[in-house]
């Protein structure tokens, strides 16, 4: 299991929570299955981290990831 440094910690749940967000808006995802598949991504990432991760270390994996909003197509949106 992966700890995050406080800061780490916040930017991780704010990135997860704007991605239930999108995922929920979405006419054909599965919120959590998206979820799980990022968060594993997340860890498998940083699993050789010195620990707790650092904002930076994590940053740095989110980048790659892209924004929550690249990971639902435009025309799966309901809105």
């Amino acid at each position: 299991m992966i700890t995050y440094s406080l800061q780490a910690e916040k930017i991780r749940n704010e990135y997860l929570s704007e991605i239930r967000r999108y995922v929920g808006a979405s006419r054909g995802a599965d919120a959590e299955e998206v979820l799980q598949d990022v968060e594993d991504h997340i860890e498998g990432e940083l699993q050789d981290c010195d620990q707790p991760v650092s904002s930076e270390q994590l940053q740095a994996v989110l980048d790659k990831l892209g924004s929550p909003q690249q990971l639902i197509p435009a025309e799966d949106m309901s809105w």
